[in-house]
């Protein structure tokens, strides 16, 4: 069925998800091509027993990733990457600091079984504008 699940629990929203992407990655000739734009970062998600276990990753080669883009609203308060605290970011991301939006992909995406998570406003460094212009093309 294509119809969206009528509540949008966790569950749900994985029982729904599965066959769709299992059905693009089978059936549609541009899921099944691996694409020459990877992004630079991705959000390595941890596991459901791990919650905690969020970092930025520096990825040579294609992984299976979910993206989210959102609107970013009110700058001061997204969760973004600045140079600054890039480094840190690479080593751990505190799960209490994900905004629910943030929370919730990371949920879906383990759910899913997908060890990657690109979310435009966290890897894509927020005050490198040669970054924004590398990394903004593969969005």
């Amino acid at each position: 069925t294509n119809e969206i699940p009528p509540t949008l629990d966790l569950s749900s929203c994985t029982r729904f998800l599965i066959p769709k992407i299992r059905n693009c990655n089978t059936t549609h000739i541009r899921c099944q091509s691996r694409s020459s734009q990877i992004p630079s970062r991705l959000l390595y998600v941890g596991s459901e027993t791990d919650p905690t276990c969020l970092s930025l990753e520096l990825l040579p080669i294609l992984q299976p990733y979910v993206a989210l883009s959102h609107c970013w609203g009110d700058q001061s308060a997204i969760f973004t990457t600045p140079k600054a605290t890039i480094k840190d970011l690479l080593l751990e991301i505190p799960w209490t600091k994900l905004p629910k939006t943030f929370q919730d992909a990371v949920s879906i995406t383990r759910s899913l079984k997908i060890d990657y998570l690109w979310i435009d406003s966290l890897c894509i460094i927020k005050d490198d504008p040669s970054d924004w212009k590398t990394e903004s093309v593969k969005m």
